[in-house]
């Protein structure tokens, strides 16, 4: 049989096997469910997924098939970054890095490779800024919370702190026990430098940031904020942090820092939860732990110039998230709807004493409808049968109720603003969506001892 033969029959042959076994593995061009390395026929001609087509009895060179046409056989050395013979026969694709692309389902039994959701995109062009990730330094996509961090891995040259927008394909990766989302670059056409004012163009989400602007704090070098009216970004430069905020300004601090605000509650009885309430801060040099917290009470946080509220943060043991504090649920917002619309920016808190004394609308300032629901929400809570057993309280009541009056849809989440108080803001820093209902007041029922720790009105 001539050689031809043998390496068209042997290429099918190996092609149908591996066809029949599932995907290619990416590294030894064999089925992933098997240790073997290598497929052979009954020729002994041996074929890899580097490259290499030997026999035993001759040496490689340029060879012709039946009809005539050459077919080439490139050495180690000329193919040594060129993709496999069978991943391009099976239609794979290595991305400038190396990186195979990857489009499968870890549920598809025909295609399971490791138990991981892959997805790839091509040609996508978006705007990025860098941070400091220990040593090196990544892009980090302050819109996207999903798929929030990207290595450059040699693709591009990037500097922290600057806004690049790149033109590249990109691999997704999902699933997991841990419930892994990664993405990786594979490919970068472009990677232009612009201004920071692009990436608030292009919208800011909520990074590292979430409901009742809850935060882990800035461990992973970088935070962004879709607050309506007051967004910004976060990124770790490797001197400290650097602060963009949509108006423009650019602030700079030395640290972040973790402090742990005393706070009891008589509604707590139990003791693992009776923690203090924990927040992240930006700041500089020399600002003492007591003038952090000093600021937070005072309710003028954002005066000092020193310091910014990254957000609530909690650590087991040691601290807990203010709206767990507060003993309000971070989730849902008790939104309301009245004839009367308030004024821009509103804020009215009537206190457990208030109530106690029997406060009325007029006195409240409140129009009648929008009192009549502070009113019932407070004497609900005070009656809740859960605070009861056999007639007698489980534990006090001590409440007041925070109202809050402004532009809402019935989507919109609580937040807090710099200043540590409770707020209101848009989930989605996309805009309003379809179905969603306008609102214009929420009604908060808040512990009496966090309202009298943080001025909220």
């Amino acid at each position: 049989m001539k050689k031809t033969s043998v390496i068209i029959i042997a290429v099918l042959t190996a092609f149908s096997m591996l066809c029949a076994c599932g995907e290619v593995d990416s590294t030894d061009g064999v089925p992933a469910s098997t240790g073997s390395k290598e497929l052979t026929t009954t020729t002994s001609t041996t074929i890899k997924d580097t490259e290499e087509i030997t026999e035993t009895s001759e040496t490689d060179e340029d060879l012709t098939d039946s009809e005539g046409s050459a077919i080439a056989i490139e050495s180690d050395e000329s193919t040594a970054n060129k993709p496999g013979l069978l991943k391009r026969l099976l239609g794979g694709k290595t991305g400038a890095n190396g990186k195979e692309y990857r489009e499968y389902n870890a549920y598809d039994e025909d295609r399971i490779i490791d138990g991981f959701n892959y997805h790839y995109e091509e040609g996508l062009t978006h705007t990025f800024i860098a941070y400091k990730n220990g040593d090196e330094t990544w892009l980090f996509d302050p819109s996207e919370a999903y798929f929030s961090e990207i290595d450059p891995d040699g693709l591009c040259e990037v500097e922290a702190g600057k806004a690049y927008t790149l033109t590249y394909d990109v691999q997704h990766k999902t699933g997991g026990i841990a419930g892994v989302h990664e993405s990786y670059l594979l490919n970068v056409d472009s990677c232009e430098p612009v201004e920071i004012s692009s990436l608030f163009n292009e919208g800011i989400g909520y990074v590292g940031i979430w409901n009742g602007r809850q935060t882990r704090g800035v461990t992973f070098g970088y935070a962004a904020s879709g607050q309506k009216g007051s967004r910004f970004i976060c990124v770790n430069t490797g001197d400290g942090y650097t602060l963009y905020k949509e108006d423009g300004s650019v602030l700079h601090f030395d640290e972040d820092r973790t402090v742990a605000v005393p706070y009891d509650t008589v509604e707590e009885t139990r003791k693992e939860f009776k923690l203090p309430v924990g927040f992240c801060v930006l700041c500089n040099k020399g600002v003492t732990d007591e003038q952090i917290i000093g600021a937070i009470t005072s309710g003028r946080l954002s005066e000092n110039k020193d310091i910014f509220l990254i957000g609530s943060c909690s650590e087991s043991g040691k601290c807990a998230y203010a709206a767990e504090c507060a003993g309000v649920d971070a989730n849902t917002v008790p939104f309301f709807e009245s004839e009367t619309e308030p004024k821009d920016g509103f804020r009215k808190v009537i206190s457990m004493a208030d109530f106690e004394r029997g406060i009325s609308s007029e006195e409240a300032g409140l129009p009648e409808d929008v009192f009549y629901i502070a009113e019932t929400e407070w004497h609900s809570g005070k009656e809740y049968y859960g605070r009861f057993r056999d007639g007698e309280e489980l534990y006090p009541y001590s409440r007041g109720i925070l109202i809050l009056g402004g532009d809402f849809t019935d989507s919109d989440m609580l937040y807090m603003d710099d200043n540590a108080r409770f707020c209101i803001t848009n989930r989605d820093a996309s805009g309003t969506h379809e179905g969603e209902h306008h609102m214009n007041y929420a009604v908060i029922s808040v512990r009496q001892e966090y309202l009298d720790l943080i001025p909220q009105g």
